[in-house]
């Protein structure tokens, strides 16, 4: 399989927000309430994917890079990205499924909490 290069690069002129105590209760209670979770997770995915139904590899690290600031996560480094890729699109095929995609966010390792700090 041919390794993928980066499609992103990381912006350093962007202002580095920092999370406030509500933003990280609101993502520790989407994992402390497994159903409000799903919904986020489903939501969230819906709003990545494109016309396959999956979301592409080629754009997972822009896409995840924008959720993780949004949610006030200081911006990502390159190599955190690439893990959450890779942990992301575990077979490498480049289709990101919505049960990847849920394994990515409510999973440890190099997962959403890790790109989040938590």
């Amino acid at each position: 399989m041919e390794e993928q290069q980066p499609v992103f690069q990381v912006n350093p002129n962007l202002p580095k927000p920092e999370m406030d105590q509500a933003q990280i209760d609101f993502i520790k209670n989407l994992f402390d309430n497994p159903q409000a979770g799903i919904e986020w997770v489903k939501k969230t995915f819906d709003s990545l994917k494109d016309e396959s139904g999956t979301i592409p590899r080629s754009t997972f690290g822009l896409k995840i890079r924008a959720i993780s600031m949004g949610l006030g996560a200081p911006e990502p480094k390159v190599g955190d990205l690439e893990a959450a890729i890779q942990r992301a699109d575990p077979n490498g095929d480049g289709k990101i499924t919505f049960e990847e995609f849920k394994n990515f966010c409510v999973d440890t390792g190099d997962g959403l909490l890790t790109l989040l700090g938590l």
